[in-house]
């Protein structure tokens, strides 16, 4: 598929994700079988070969996410329709760099919403249970940081674009570093 083409339909699927926090069934599809006609045109039956096992990949390593319901169903088919076009190679990646980005819209998103300081005391009391050898799970109120949802798609998207177009993550924290330590 068309990286352009790939990133026009993640920029549609993180509007509506933040919009409705739904990924629409035939967004999915639609990159599914481009990214499939794309292999193929590219590299024939391999490429295909690489784009079905690229959405199973994606698949398999987001799906414990799904079970454990620290994500929802169109996340995971988003990064597996993701996978059927970037390939088996990329696609792990991305999924490593999704839940980096990932975390950092969480911690941004309990910060703005007010629960960061609700979700450690959660955190402490459960560690101090632990530590002491007892349960001490503090259940979640009605508005609190455990019951909210946050759309993973603009960090899928961000992901795939790093991913895709090669962004040096390295060089350009070394750059901000040294801009940094030159002018304070």
């Amino acid at each position: 598929m068309s990286l352009f083409l790939l990133i026009a339909f993640l920029i549609q699927a993180s509007i509506i994700d933040i919009w409705k926090q739904k990924i629409p069934n035939t967004l999915v599809i639609s990159i599914i079988i481009l990214g499939l006609i794309t292999n193929y045109y590219l590299d024939g039956f391999n490429g295909v070969f690489y784009g079905v096992l690229g959405f199973t990949i994606g698949l398999l390593l987001m799906l414990p996410f799904y079970i454990l319901f620290s994500m929802g169903g169109g996340d995971i088919k988003l990064i597996a329709a993701v996978g059927a076009s970037v390939g088996a190679l990329n696609i792990s990646y991305i999924i490593l760099y999704t839940m980096i980005i990932a975390f950092f819209m969480a911690l941004i998103y309990l910060c703005i919403k007010g629960y960061f300081w609700t979700l450690c005391k959660r955190l402490w009391i459960t560690l101090c249970g632990v530590l002491a050898g007892f349960k001490s799970y503090l259940p979640p109120k009605t508005g609190d940081a455990a019951l909210a949802r946050m759309p993973y798609a603009p960090a899928i998207l961000i992901a795939t674009f790093i991913v895709v177009y090669d962004v040096n993550l390295e060089a350009t924290l070394l750059t901000v570093k040294t801009l940094f330590y030159d002018y304070f």
